[in-house]
């Protein structure tokens, strides 16, 4: 959360999109995340097949899905 904070606080860097990948389910975490402006919060399933559809379903979607502010 220190290194969202840090990118999102820099006007320079502030666009880059942040997904955080996380193991964690506390509400509090998913909703700091949002507080400092994460595009996304992910939570990463235990298993590993889970896990590795998840990655590349990310990496689908911000690579080929989304589209990112113009710099």
């Amino acid at each position: 959360l220190e290194t969202l904070k840090t990118l999102k606080n820099d006007p320079h860097l502030r666009s880059i999109p942040v997904v955080v990948f996380s193991s964690s389910t506390a509400p509090s975490d998913r909703h700091l995340a949002y507080l400092y402006h994460a595009n996304a919060y992910v939570i990463k399933p235990p298993q590993l097949d889970a896990y590795l559809q998840t990655v590349r379903s990310l990496e689908v979607f911000w690579t080929r899905t989304a589209t990112v502010a113009a710099t």
